[in-house]
């Protein structure tokens, strides 16, 4: 029988969704981490292209 995760530990995905240089995090509902990049999400989607054209907050 298996573990349950630590909510403290990230799940992360596999290939191809492991590079150290991808700009963004998305998280899924379960919790696993997907680094992807937001210059590829934009060009497959129109949503994703107007989420990242919104202003960001200061942090």
């Amino acid at each position: 029988m298996s573990q349950p995760q630590s909510s403290t530990e990230p799940v992360m995905a596999g290939a191809p969704y492991l590079d150290d240089d991808a700009d963004i995090v998305m998280r899924s509902s379960d919790g696993v981490h997907f680094h992807v990049h937001k210059n590829f999400l934009s060009k497959c989607s129109p949503i994703f292209a107007d989420l990242f054209s919104l202003p960001q907050p200061k942090s």
